[in-house]
């Protein structure tokens, strides 16, 4: 039960207290290295694994079809990578180098973009993939677009209609996941490559799907560009398979090391992952791109890559007349809120989730209600947490000025009833929200984390808080700017000019469209 669990250290323990107690019932489907080996192999552990699992003599006849598969892999293995201590980085290893040795080579289609994407959800990081894509649907310098998008089963399509809309081609690759891919009839290209097809066989099936199945898709489809969104390296070995001109991961956050994560999560999520990264960056057609100078820098400190100019930095892009029109206070909304037309309204817009810290933000409220009796809060968002937030709002006395409407739609009008926006959460990337609050105007107060500084002009547009402050701290702020309307006039006349010239989508294209090799001269190429 402790190794079903993933408890590896319990469960190591109680694995080497039952060896005198298994040596005495081989009857039983069970065999102890075998289990230690399997719990070694669920973490990529393959060093470990490999040196107690018993590749060779019998197993007791009942525990053989048990560990068959498990054994089979790390024989497998073994033999093929010799060595190794970490799996799927031997693989990953020897992919690079095939690729790198001879790619699938085909003639790129000039101007062609392919973006791969996790998903379509309700999330910053596909949101800018969408409004990335479309702004590149009327640049003259772009020729084609596909979009290549994993899952998007319920919420993980939110995004789609708008996908679908546009001159593009939508192309979902996650179907039918569970179903290997036939690589001899998919990809006939690895007859003659035993090495690279072998290699591509034994990686973890989540990892082989999706790199053989955009391997397949982007031959067919050639290319010149490969810009994956969100943290997935398979799309950039695929890259790196075919031989695309240029490819890149797009990131929007901070290294993953700044992130929680368990045991199991680093050793097989995060460890691969860096070291796809480093060994990519050796290739001289792939870069990382991160939405912030911060994240930038936690980037290289993680990967502690050599040359910085491998990791570059494009702001995110806001399609700030999708969120639409300037029209001022929403009067309407009030009235429907019961919130009075002159009261003053601190706003949040987020996921009500435990790295958003809505908790604290309740708290903050409470603080900011008992210096402005008048003051009322809004928090525009669901989440798991949204019970709990309702609970401590009543619990401290302001349920009937806290306002949770959900999830809405046209946000623009929520921005348009606040007076400033508050961010409380503990890790970010490069915040949207602050941005689109400052495109109406609104000043706004966040914690100092991931890129919050570089979305406002701290003491102009916005206040800054130290991320590990408590709620006093927020709130001594957020009633000095709700008691000085004179500030907050300035704030409003600036916001709005300084975000439209640093997130316009005209100007994240621009950086893009350099990075992804094309000029204006070669536009003019194409279009004559």
């Amino acid at each position: 039960l402790k190794s079903a669990r993933l408890d590896r250290e319990s469960a190591l323990e109680a694995f080497h207290g039952a060896i005198d107690f298994a040596a005495l019932h081989p009857e039983l489907p069970l065999d102890i290295r075998g289990e230690v080996a399997a719990l070694n192999l669920s973490y990529n552990l393959f060093g470990e694994a490999i040196r107690v699992a018993p590749l060779t003599g019998s197993l007791p006849p009942a525990a053989q079809l048990h560990y068959s598969r498990t054994f089979q892999l790390l024989k497998d293995v073994n033999e093929f990578c010799g060595d190794a201590e970490h799996y799927p980085e031997c693989l990953i290893d020897i992919i690079l180098e095939e690729a790198a040795r001879e790619p699938l080579a085909y003639t790129p289609i000039a101007g062609h973009v392919a973006t791969v994407t996790a998903s379509l959800a309700h999330g910053g990081g596909e949101r800018q993939a969408i409004t990335i894509v479309q702004s590149l649907c009327d640049d003259p310098r772009i020729k084609r677009q596909t979009l290549y998008v994993r899952s998007v089963d319920g919420p993980l399509g939110f995004f789609l209609p708008i996908a679908e809309s546009l001159p593009i081609d939508v192309v979902i690759y996650g179907e039918n996941w569970k179903t290997p891919t036939d690589l001899d009839q998919a990809l006939p290209e690895l007859v003659g490559r035993p090495r690279l097809k072998r290699a591509i066989d034994l990686l973890p099936h989540s990892i082989r799907e999706e790199l053989s199945r955009l391997v397949y898709l982007m031959l067919k489809a050639r290319p010149s560009v490969v810009h994956i969104r969100q943290d997935i390296y398979a799309p950039a070995l695929a890259a790196a398979i075919i031989g695309a001109p240029v490819s890149f991961i797009h990131r929007g956050s901070l290294s993953r090391d700044n992130w929680a994560h368990t045991r199991l999560e680093k050793e097989i999520t995060l460890r691969p992952l860096r070291h796809a990264y480093r060994k990519l960056l050796e290739k001289t057609s792939f870069f990382i791109v991160n939405n912030s100078g911060v994240g930038k820098d936690s980037d290289v400190a993680w990967l502690n890559w050599p040359n910085e100019s491998r990791v570059q930095v494009v702001s995110n892009a806001v399609d700030f007349e999708g969120l639409g029109p300037l029209r001022g206070p929403e009067l309407d909304l009030r009235d429907k809120l019961g919130i009075p037309q002159h009261a003053p309204v601190v706003g949040g817009v987020f996921r009500m989730e435990a790295v958003k810290r809505p908790l604290l933000w309740i708290e903050i409220a409470s603080l900011v209600a008992k210096a402005k009796p008048d003051a009322h809060f809004i928090i525009c968002g669901d989440g798991k947490m949204a019970d709990l937030v309702r609970s401590y709002a009543e619990a401290e006395g302001i349920s009937d000025r806290v306002h949770l409407p959900g999830a809405v739609s046209g946000v623009g009008d929520w921005y348009q009833i606040m007076d400033v926006l508050l961010l409380t959460s503990e890790r970010e990337g490069l915040p949207n929200v602050l941005i689109e609050g400052q495109h109406f105007g609104v000043p706004v107060v966040s914690s100092d984390v991931g890129g919050a500084s570089e979305t406002m002009q701290p003491g102009l547009t916005g206040y800054l808080v130290e991320a590990d402050a408590g709620a006093e701290a927020f709130a001594t702020i957020l009633v000095r700017i709700l008691k000085d309307p004179d500030w907050q006039r300035q704030a409003r006349a600036a916001a709005p000019d300084f975000v439209h010239r640093k997130f316009g989508a005209r100007t994240a294209v621009e950086k893009l469209v350099k990075l992804y090799g094309l000029s204006d001269d070669q536009a003019a190429v194409r279009s004559s």
